[in-house]
């Protein structure tokens, strides 16, 4: 129905990336304080030592919980009773730090913070019991500190090889378990078989209460099919390829063609293809797994595009939820925050090649605003795109981003016309082209001397030069001058001016040679600001390598 079988698997696999894109989460991030202490404190906890801090701790907690044994000396078993005390004091001032730091409502919308959270409760519980010295209880208050222990997850997320593994058994948790629920069904059908047929294998009910002895090795009081349960377990021994040969050889006595015929064939299915499907299935997803992190892409790649654009984001409402947009001006940061092949961070570039990245990109500009979805879409098309039909891009692709991301579809409303739909390379381009101006403006003190007639005059298609070479354009006249509307026409001399309109447009008077930094700019109206700051993008790569040294 959907025509996946028609797919190549270069274009399944472009498919799936898609579908892992569709699945990020811009993380909610409320804004920094403003108090004096909060942002002390905030400062704090979100510096990168404070957290290698707290996973040393971790690590310390859980080793410290391994070295508890059988005759231990008083010395350590005192030891282990402050070093307790101690470390459940670490984990509840980083609680309280964190919330000082992020308020409340940040605080536990962090799901890793709500699991230690409630760690640390169960750590106050087991110190409240342990000082309290309550009687019959239940429980042992020993198993409230083991739970201390999963603590260690926070540690292992770091070590890339442990994630796979941790990832390979949550994509085969589905599949698992399905094959589990046969395994249960097939154990059920030969549970009541076997009660069936082997119920009096150790003798009848009188001799079993008198204590008649039995000369059977393997079937005895614990594995047996004398009750339904029981044959659940001895099955499940069974399968596990524990002595079921010689629970066979003991069911002999009631019929040896049934107990070979039963235990045979429920070996067979049971062991040899059911449980090695278990594998099958492990293994699969781990090649899957292993796949996803030798693509061009991978998931971590993936992760820090999430993590760059999270600095960017627009923030919406006092919790700092995440819109999926941003500024168009940020395009150039984001790709300098991000390592490839994504990004350009820790790469030699200068600002030309900047410009041409961001000008393959071609991200769909909304007045000012662009999506998430549209940049990562156009950063991994970049890398390893595959081109689909209109058909099986709306089928496997537009029709899913549209459901998932709401804020889209109120982007593309604003504009409905795909006339109206500009790049954000447009805005570089305009931006780069106001600012370079103006800051050439700037530096060039003899842009006070007034123009000529002449110098204002259009030439014809026979000058061979611009009259008035030696003379600029006044100051005075730069704020009128337009960047929207020109096209440049060549000049032969140097430093003349000439203006070329295009039809239907004012002409605006534009330094000699200037088509060779500018081809066209239309529909920008961006802010500008200092040109050596900015990154901006241009159209060809002749006139990027160019602009900066011209302007």
């Amino acid at each position: 129905e959907t025509g996946s079988a028609l797919l190549t698997r270069a274009q399944r696999e472009w498919v799936d990336m898609n579908h892992m894109m569709l699945q990020l989460r811009v993380p909610d991030r409320a804004q920094g304080p403003v108090s004096g202490h909060r942002r002390f404190l905030y400062s704090i906890v979100q510096h990168p030592a404070f957290d290698r801090t707290i996973s040393v701790l971790i690590v310390l907690n859980a080793a410290a919980i391994a070295l508890v044994h059988l005759g231990q000396p008083p010395r350590l078993t005192e030891a282990l009773f402050w070093a307790n005390y101690g470390f459940s004091a670490f984990f509840l001032l980083e609680a309280l730090l964190k919330m000082c730091a992020l308020g409340t409502r940040a605080y536990f919308a962090q799901r890793w913070n709500q699991f230690d959270f409630t760690l640390v409760l169960v750590s106050l519980v087991d110190l409240a019991l342990d000082v309290a010295v309550v009687e019959n209880l239940l429980f042992d208050p020993v198993v409230l500190r083991i739970f201390r222990v999963f603590r260690v997850l926070r540690v292992l997320r770091r070590f890339r090889k442990l994630t796979k593994l941790f990832k390979t058994l949550f994509l085969s948790a589905p599949a698992l378990v399905n094959v589990g629920s046969l395994l249960l069904l097939l154990l059920v059908v030969y549970a009541i078989f076997g009660v069936q047929l082997f119920h009096s294998v150790r003798g009848t009910p009188e001799e079993l209460r008198a204590g008649t002895p039995t000369n059977y090795e393997f079937v005895n009081e614990w594995a047996n099919f004398e009750s339904f349960g029981l044959a659940l377990l001895t099955l499940f021994r069974c399968a596990t390829g524990e002595s079921w040969n010689g629970i066979m050889h003991d069911c002999y006595r009631t019929n040896a063609g049934l107990s070979i015929l039963f235990f045979v064939s429920y070996f067979l299915l049971c062991n040899i293809f059911l449980l090695n499907l278990f594998i099958a299935v492990i293994l699969e997803n781990f090649t899957d797994v292993v796949e996803e992190y030798e693509a061009p892409v991978t998931p971590e790649h993936l992760a820090q595009f999430v993590e760059a654009w999270a600095d960017f984001d627009k923030r919406e409402g006092p919790r700092g939820a995440a819109s999926y947009t941003m500024s168009s001006k940020h395009l150039s940061s984001l790709l300098m925050s991000m390592p490839p092949p994504l990004g350009l961070k820790g790469s030699e570039v200068n600002r030309a090649q900047v410009l041409r990245r961001v000008r393959e990109l071609r991200v769909p500009d909304h007045h000012g605003v662009l999506h998430m979805q549209e940049v990562l879409y156009a950063c991994l098309h970049r890398v390893c795109g595959i081109e689909l039909s209109d058909r099986e891009h709306n089928v496997h692709i537009a029709s899913r981003v549209m459901r998932t991301f709401p804020t889209l579809v109120k982007l593309h409303e604003t504009t409905p016309s795909e006339n109206e739909l500009k790049e954000a390379s447009t805005f570089y381009a305009a931006s780069y082209v106001q600012a370079a101006w103006r800051g050439f403006v700037v530096r060039d003190p003899t842009l006070d001397d007034p123009p000529s007639p002449q110098q204002r005059q259009v030439p014809g298609p026979a000058a061979n030069a611009c009259p008035g070479a030696s003379k600029r354009l006044p100051s005075a006249a730069v704020g009128r001058m337009r960047v929207a509307p020109f096209q440049a026409a060549p000049c032969a001399a140097e430093g003349g001016w000439q203006a070329a309109a295009e039809p239907g447009a004012s002409q605006t008077m534009m330094p000699a040679g200037g088509d060779r930094h500018i081809r066209s700019a239309r529909g920008a109206a961006a802010s500008s600001s200092d040109y050596r700051t900015m990154r901006p993008q241009a159209v060809t790569d002749d006139e990027f390598n160019d602009v900066p040294q011209r302007c």
